[in-house]
């Protein structure tokens, strides 16, 4: 029989990942956390480890993305308050994106899915795409939101691409010769 891949799941009593479980269970090796063990309906979800990922201090989880083949990022704070608040809640999620992709990368994991949202672009679908001023938005299009929500997620995907690429260097901006070659290839790449 096949060794079953190691996958951690953040956000695993959500509503997302409670429709991906029950199939993942049979197929994978699950690491499963988030910030609470019981689902929306108050049921008990089995094998979920309670853990901050908002939390700087990221010794005290990373030992969870230790082995692991792959991680799928579900997890997510819910915004309160006033629109023009909820920057802090989707900041926290941004920081949280950060910290499942740096214990990621600490641990050696080579792909991570992170659930991004058509929310990222919402700007085109309202100001362009329901004004019939734009028929379909190119993939190459920059993200523009018109909200915390959708800049989160822009954001997710940009944090993603710089992982991906493996561009965690000083930046290109000369100051340790860099100037020309930019950032790519001084870290190690992700998947």
């Amino acid at each position: 029989m096949a060794v079953k891949k190691r996958l951690l799941m953040t956000g695993a009593a959500g509503y997302v990942a409670n429709q991906m479980l029950h199939r993942f269970r049979d197929k994978y090796e699950l690491v499963l956390l988030d910030t609470s063990t019981r689902n929306r309906n108050g049921e008990e979800i089995e094998g979920v480890n309670v853990v901050d990922l908002i939390d700087k201090d990221r010794s005290v989880y990373s030992h969870f993305f230790d082995g692991v083949d792959a991680v799928i990022h579900l997890a997510y704070k819910r915004r309160s308050g006033q629109p023009l608040d909820h920057f802090f809640d989707e900041n926290q999620n941004v920081q949280m994106a950060y910290n499942v992709l740096r214990s990621s990368y600490d641990s050696g994991v080579d792909r991570v899915v992170i659930a991004s949202s058509n929310h990222a672009a919402d700007f085109y679908e309202h100001a362009l795409i329901h004004g019939r001023m734009l028929e379909m938005l190119d993939p190459y299009k920059l993200a523009l939101s018109d909200n915390f929500y959708g800049w989160a997620k822009a954001s997710y995907e940009h944090l993603g691409f710089l992982f991906a690429c493996g561009g965690m260097g000083e930046g290109g901006d000369g100051a340790s010769g860099n100037l020309v070659d930019g950032n790519l290839n001084t870290s190690r790449k992700m998947g």
